[in-house]
């Protein structure tokens, strides 16, 4: 998979946080690490490494999560 990523987010029922908080801060966390490591390096930094969206999928059963982890799996050989 070399030009996207799979994750499956747990929210417990006391979180409140949205799905684009997360997903954004991960984005920018990523991105500041790998900027930083490129500027030490003495390479230029793009001014992103990320798509502007991404897609979200509500799994509501046992049976739906676990195609979910087996489709992540996989999905490395697909490529």
């Amino acid at each position: 998979m070399p030009n996207h990523l799979h994750f499956i987010l747990v929210l417990t029922q006391n979180q409140t946080l949205a799905v684009s908080q997360v997903v954004g801060g991960f984005k920018s966390r990523c991105y500041g690490r790998w900027r930083s490591q490129l500027l030490a390096a003495g390479y230029q930094a793009p001014p992103s490494c990320w798509q502007r969206n991404y897609y979200e999928r509500i799994i509501r059963d046992t049976a739906e999560l676990e195609g979910q982890r087996r489709y992540i799996l996989d999905n490395p050989n697909r490529w």
